[in-house]
């Protein structure tokens, strides 16, 4: 990836924590960011973003998905109800990471639950070329806000 999509992916994933959660009491929504956050601090220390690729391997043996489960292991819990890995903390934070790698890097699947209003939100109204140059089915502007998206 290049510094810019690097810069992109890190700033839709903060503003996704700060405003794609707006029903989250303030509280919640600063512990999101912060954990964003540390984890986009992590990954500048670590200097290896720009030979990340993809979220499901480069076609060696990273996994960028694995890199950020073991991030955040500590929320990562054992539902035996779903028989999967998770929790609502943990979803809400890598929900956002992934979106934004998606939309500022490569799409690797999506993530499900926030709305075109969320993104207008992000972004004070104004959200940038390079989100609204994906391929949408309908173009954004002329979306409702509460029209779910996959990011």
């Amino acid at each position: 990836m290049t510094r810019e999509q690097f810069e992109r992916w890190r700033d839709f994933a903060v503003k996704m924590a700060e405003r794609g959660y707006p029903d989250a009491t303030r509280h919640r929504t600063d512990k999101i960011r912060e954990n964003v956050q540390d984890y986009f601090s992590w990954r500048e220390f670590q200097n290896d973003w720009p030979e990340i690729k993809d979220w499901d391997g480069n076609g060696d043996d990273y996994y960028l998905g694995d890199a950020v489960d073991e991030f955040f292991d500590e929320y990562r819990h054992w539902r035996p109800e779903t028989e999967t890995y998770g929790g609502k903390f943990y979803r809400q934070i890598t929900c956002c990471i992934r979106a934004g790698f998606d939309m500022a890097v490569k799409q690797s699947g999506g993530v499900l639950g926030f709305t075109v209003g969320d993104l207008r939100r992000m972004f004070d109204g104004n959200v940038p070329d390079w989100i609204t140059k994906n391929d949408w089915d309908i173009p954004l502007e002329q979306t409702p806000d509460d029209m779910p998206i996959w990011l």
